[in-house]
């Protein structure tokens, strides 16, 4: 039974069994994907004859949350992002603004009902980039949060639920990413919190793909009205069979990887990024420079999330990513760690992922 405080009640504080403990702090990875869009609503419900699937690659770029009992009766809020000035907030639980820059924060603490906790909150990438960002930020949150209020939950839908509240289209990958980590080819299921993410390489021999990617900032996207645009595709029959040769290309890539057949990956993103800009062209705006940079090499460019803001190259060959980076480096690229975040924090079922808490 949860702890936390209902309606008419005071805001709960700390009511969980480690309320004496010192500070909970979570931390969880954001994304690479392969197969994206297939975990949003319409084509994970619509196509389930076409068994959905998304590969999954969690960065070793986190976003961490530390919550503990405050000083004052109120909440205090500290967040600091990449590229970004740190901001801080204070106040009650009816002063929320829910359009703020907050906002989304705000609403797991009214979720929880929670009142006179001092929380930070350090995000590790841009906003607005397609690296699982609110996602990722969103599933720290939500289970520190229930940690912190004594509430057991499906962090994985309550996290998606809320963050739905705020942006139509919000699929389960990053949410399913940043709780299981590691490199994961997911069968989407109903419900999308039971789906099961097929681990693809053990940590041992991570290095085979972090040895082969460049990952860089180049710009900020609109992943809303680009999503729209794709979904917009699936949903009339002319480009119908696109989405069912992607999704098939989705688990000929994982075969790839645990054969590593780098050839065969290259192929498989070269064919899902051909057809994503081909139904949204504006994926790629503005990033000309940078895709000729690749010319003449052995790998293929892509582009992460709904494209515009970071692009990736993975080649077979590793002797490009040198060359590459240096050349993207000189564009004025900011240049990401391709390194990959663990999988044993990985809870399968949902629940809270207490593995990926620490206590300081």
């Amino acid at each position: 039974m949860s702890n936390a405080g209902h309606e008419g009640e005071e805001g709960s504080v700390g009511k969980g069994k480690y309320r004496d403990d010192p500070a909970i702090v979570v931390s969880v990875p954001h994304r690479l994907d392969i197969g994206g869009t297939w975990d949003l609503p319409p084509l994970l419900y619509f196509g389930r004859r076409y068994k959905p699937k998304t590969l999954t690659i969690a960065l070793n770029i986190v976003t961490t949350v530390v919550i503990d009992n405050g000083t004052c009766g109120y909440n205090v809020v500290q967040m600091s992002q990449v590229g970004q000035k740190p901001y801080e907030w204070s106040g009650g639980l009816d002063a929320h603004d829910y359009t703020g820059r907050l906002g989304l924060i705000q609403a797991v603490l009214a979720f929880f009902n929670i009142e006179g906790a001092k929380v930070d909150i350090d995000i590790g990438v841009p906003p607005q980039v397609g690296l699982g960002g609110s996602g990722a930020l969103t599933v720290a949150l939500v289970n520190a949060c229930a940690e912190y209020a004594g509430e057991e939950l499906n962090v994985t839908r309550t996290a998606h639920d809320i963050e739905n509240g705020f942006f139509s289209m919000t699929g389960f990958q990053d949410q399913m990413a940043a709780l299981a980590g590691g490199i994961r080819l997911w069968y989407w299921e109903y419900p999308p919190e039971k789906s099961i993410g097929q681990e693809l390489l053990k940590p041992i021999d991570y290095h085979y793909l972090e040895d082969r990617i460049v990952i860089a900032i180049v710009g900020k996207h609109n992943s809303t009205k680009i999503n729209q645009q794709q979904v917009q595709a699936f949903l009339t029959p002319a480009n119908r069979q696109g989405w069912i040769d992607m999704n098939k290309g989705t688990a000929m890539a994982a075969k790839a990887i645990q054969n590593y057949d780098w050839k065969q990956l290259t192929k498989c993103i070269y064919d899902e990024h051909c057809f994503r800009n081909r139904i949204a062209p504006q994926r790629i705006a503005d990033m000309e420079l940078y895709i000729k940079a690749t010319i003449g090499k052995n790998g293929v460019f892509a582009t992460a999330g709904a494209g515009q803001a970071v692009c990736w190259y993975f080649s077979p060959d590793i002797n490009d990513i040198l060359s590459i980076k240096d050349k993207w480096r000189d564009l004025g690229a900011r240049l990401l760690s391709s390194k990959i975040a663990s999988s044993e924090i990985y809870d399968n079922e949902g629940n809270n992922a207490q593995r990926i808490s620490e206590r300081i």
